[in-house]
């Protein structure tokens, strides 16, 4: 229940700029590069990048041990999200990374929800006007920051992030693929101009999660100069070419116990898992939420959510699974090759 009521604040503070108190979490005041360690809590910090302040949040582990390797995973907010409610959206995983150790890294972009662009440099196009920072370098660095004083595993790096978090994960993914072990956009297609640039990128499993009725990105793509996504069809397309793969997918039917509701009405959604195999360890895992919207499928044992109730039309929310926890156990089978 407290994973179901912390998705619906997610939702509305997605869509009406206020934040929880900061009580809710660790604080620091901490030199740059001094992370504090406080297992099972979210602490929020600061770092000086590129002569600007970046904000960001990270969780530690309940069995942390400085002693030990631990996996790494970055989770990107989207486009206007608040970072406290992207926190929120991964926070069903946590028990997951509790058990295996993983540090969570949850960093902020620049700009803000007041001046309505709070947004990463993704290099798709103009979106958020950030095209002058240096957001690779940013997340490259907080990387190899969390490698040297927590001793996170260099050969376990993952990258995730929902919307225009995964626009932003599509980009690493290109831009410093030997860092990473694998990479999860959800609700997202690789920029047209990154297919075109990076087309002998270095392979990386990858799982990617879209809605067939997705009304923000769909799955047909989008075109202009503020950003340019290729089309699903298109972006399976460039995945099999960089990752060596010449089979066809194998497809199956997930499970659907939840009928889900919009604006009062029944609207059925369901998810088609296809899986391209490959020799070398580079999958790619496409779950395609049929009649799904811009949202991260999560698990509802009782009533479904109804997301027009929240004034914004997203589409139709899947409630059969639990997308982040889904994620997690694909990112954490995969290390560096």
């Amino acid at each position: 229940m407290k994973i179901l009521t912390n998705m619906i604040l997610s939702i509305l503070m997605s869509i009406f700029p206020f934040y929880l108190s900061l009580s809710q979490v660790n604080q620091t005041s901490e030199t740059p590069n001094d992370l504090i360690i406080t297992p099972g809590e979210v602490t929020i910090t600061q770092i000086e990048y590129d002569g600007l302040t970046r904000d960001y949040r990270y969780y530690i582990p309940n069995n942390f041990d400085i002693e030990k390797k631990h996996p790494l995973i970055l989770v990107l907010h989207g486009y206007n999200q608040p970072i406290e409610t992207m926190v929120m959206t991964f926070e069903p995983a946590h028990p997951n990374a509790d058990a295996d150790g993983t540090v969570i890294v949850y960093p902020v972009s620049t700009g803000s929800m007041e001046t309505m662009n709070l947004a990463w440099n993704t290099i798709y196009g103009n979106l958020g006007q950030t095209d002058q920072v240096d957001d690779i370098g940013y997340l490259t660095f907080l990387i190899d920051l969390f490698i040297e004083k927590l001793n996170c595993d260099p050969d376990r790096v993952y990258i995730t992030g929902t919307s225009m978090g995964g626009a932003m994960t599509y980009t690493l993914s290109c831009y410093i693929p030997d860092k990473l072990a694998a990479v999860a956009p959800v609700i997202m297609q690789t920029g047209i101009n990154l297919i075109e640039q990076f087309q002998d990128a270095k392979p990386l499993p990858i799982m990617i999660i879209t809605g067939s009725a997705d009304p923000l990105v769909p799955q047909s793509g989008l075109s202009g100069s503020q950003f340019a996504v290729a089309s699903m069809v298109d972006n399976i397309h460039y995945w099999k070419n960089r990752n060596g793969i010449t089979a066809t997918a194998v497809v199956s039917d997930l499970p659907n116990p939840c009928t889900e509701v919009t604006d009062s009405v029944e609207t059925p959604s369901r998810i088609q898992k296809y899986v391209w195999e490959s020799a070398e360890g580079n999958e790619i895992i496409w779950l395609n939420v049929i009649n799904g919207g811009h949202w991260l499928p999560i698990y509802v044992d009782g009533n479904p959510i109804d997301p027009s109730a929240f004034g914004i039309n997203m589409g139709t929310w899947n409630c059969d699974f639990n997308g982040a926890a889904a994620i997690y156990e694909f990112l954490l089978s995969h290390k560096r090759q």
